[in-house]
């Protein structure tokens, strides 16, 4: 048992760094050169947000979250790689080809550093969620195996899926932060994606996990207090 839980650890470290690798190719390559100030910015952020999450999540987590797991619903298996995958690959590559050919041009560097300190809270946003949450699986599915329970704490207080509304905050601010225009359309389906995910899970946990129908009337909104 000790060696499948190492070993489950190692397998999320290490595809933490094959992310962050590819990340870093695809966005440097479309750009077509390294000197590229607000890319390197951007690369250095998500490596510090990985390291602050992995300090943060309970061990356990970070096993649950090294594979997909059994259980899993089907349709998030597509959704959940467009919103954490696909998604933000393909802003890293808009916003590289943007930089290369000037597609568009964001003048107001002012704008960029707002929109990296925008992107940079809701990370930590999603920290709190992942430190709040021993449950923050990368999937949807009903961790019996896990003895899954209701969370209540920490941002869980506010809305029912902080998690998502900081990946859907994140996912906005990408684009401006690397100074892209262009790179705002997949930001803005990735951000869609995370709210479609909302609408299923929440769905999902009504159903299937217990006392979450209590928990939903204790804590009215989904993502965003006073709207939904």
């Amino acid at each position: 048992m000790k060696d499948t839980f190492q070993t489950g650890i190692m397998r999320y470290l290490l595809k933490q760094i094959i992310f962050l690798m590819i990340t870093a190719g695809v966005l440097f390559f479309s750009a077509g050169t390294l000197r590229w100030p607000m890319g390197t910015a951007y690369v250095i952020t998500l490596l510090m947000i990985s390291v602050v999450n992995t300090a943060v999540m309970d061990p356990s987590l970070l096993v649950e979250r090294s594979k997909l797991q059994r259980g899993t619903k089907r349709w998030d298996i597509a959704v959940s790689a467009g919103a954490a995958i696909w998604g933000p690959l393909l802003v890293c590559a808009a916003a590289g080809l943007d930089f290369r050919f000037r597609w568009s041009r964001m003048p107001w560097g002012w704008l960029q550093v707002s929109a990296l300190a925008v992107f940079i809270t809701a990370a930590l946003a999603a920290s709190w969620a992942m430190k709040s949450n021993a449950f923050f699986a990368s999937t949807v599915r009903i961790q019996h195996d896990r003895n899954h329970q209701v969370v209540s704490a920490g941002p869980y207080r506010f809305v029912r899926h902080p998690g998502y509304l900081a990946g859907a905050a994140a996912a906005a601010s990408a684009p401006l932060a690397l100074g892209s225009w262009t790179a705002l359309i997949p930001g803005a389906l990735t951000s869609l994606l995370f709210i479609l995910r909302t609408y299923l899970e929440d769905r999902t946990l009504m159903k299937e996990l217990e006392g979450y129908r209590e928990y939903a009337q204790r804590v009215s909104w989904r993502l965003i207090p006073g709207i939904w």
